[in-house]
């Protein structure tokens, strides 16, 4: 068996590792531009009392991740017992493979590896309920935007029409992709009756198995996760304005800029263009003066968020050895 192989698994995780971090240095580049572009702005937040507005952005950093890791635990608990500890760990690794990958749909790699092999193929299905469930809580936020704030935007003009239509999508994918993610045990059913092989089998068991009250606690813990990179967003904003600012449009805005993002499968590269562009954007037609505050915001959350998780797991992924453990 290809995958059976250790070498093959030890040089596909060093490949990730490599790959992953060329994609980090690129990405960093891109926010090292704009960090010294508005350095005035980043100097004059760390100078003042706002400053302590970064102590609850910090404290919540870890919170976010063992979220995560607490649903990776739970959706793994009828195939394997692992402690919250090497949940955290996996979690962290998946995310340094997550970055090369359109919508960080590469971050079982991360996460498989550091499992044992004889359920690496089991867990790739569970992770993609793991993702498809924060999938569906960034829509639902976004839709929750975008339905009801779009008039911050451009009140009162034809735009509302396509932020109707946009309103509309949401609703669609919120109802699609729940039905698709309630009626998963179904399908994996479905499909293992058609007698798949043995091989595709693996990647249907675990789910045939994965109970609905398992999918609504993934959800519950998903949208708290999602509440909590909100308010780190929300706090770093008031980070770095100098000026006071509605929070519950700001929330809007901030949510209608993670669902835009949400819509275009793409790389963490390009993502990072993305949702800066359209962080300018709307932040520009609601609130012209913080519409660079908005964007160093944006960046300083993704380094928090996104860079430093991905670093340490790829030292992660680098120091783990047992590779059939």
């Amino acid at each position: 068996m290809f995958f059976a192989n250790k070498k093959v698994w030890k040089y596909l995780r060093y490949g990730l590792i490599l790959l992953s971090l060329v994609f980090l240095l690129a990405e960093l580049f891109q926010v090292k531009t704009h960090f010294i572009t508005h350095k005035s702005l980043l100097i004059d937040a760390l100078f003042s009392k706002r400053v302590f507005w970064l102590i609850p952005v910090i404290v919540l950093l870890p919170i976010n991740w063992l979220i995560e890791a607490v649903k990776w635990r739970l959706v793994l608990r009828k195939s394997h017992s692992i402690t919250l500890k090497n949940a955290f760990k996996s979690v962290l690794a998946g995310t340094s493979t997550g970055v090369i990958s359109p919508n960080r749909v590469g971050e079982f790699a991360g996460r498989i590896l550091l499992l044992p092999e004889n359920i690496r193929s089991e867990a790739i299905g569970l992770n993609f309920v793991c993702s498809f469930t924060q999938l569906w809580s960034t829509i639902l936020f976004g839709t929750i935007a975008v339905g009801f704030y779009s008039d911050i935007l451009h009140p009162g003009t034809s735009h509302q029409i396509a932020y109707g239509l946009i309103t509309l999508l949401g609703i669609a994918l919120l109802f699609s992709l729940g039905i698709f993610i309630f009626k998963i045990k179904w399908l994996a059913d479905w499909l293992m009756n058609k007698g798949l092989s043995l091989r595709l089998n693996k990647y249907f068991q675990a789910l045939s198995i994965l109970p609905k009250g398992i999918v609504f606690r993934l959800m519950a813990w998903s949208i708290l996760r999602y509440l909590v990179f909100l308010t780190q967003q929300l706090m770093v904003l008031k980070f770095l304005s100098f000026a006071e600012f509605p929070m519950l449009e700001a929330a809007s805005l901030v949510a209608m800029v993670y669902f835009f993002a949400t819509l275009i499968p793409v790389n963490n590269i390009l993502e990072l263009g993305i949702r800066s562009g359209a962080t300018l954007h709307l932040w520009g037609m609601a609130f012209p003066s913080l519409a660079f505050v908005a964007l160093i915001a944006s960046l300083l959350i993704w380094m928090l968020n996104v860079a430093l998780p991905a670093i340490a797991g790829n030292v992660i992924l680098l120091k783990y050895k047992n590779d059939a453990a």
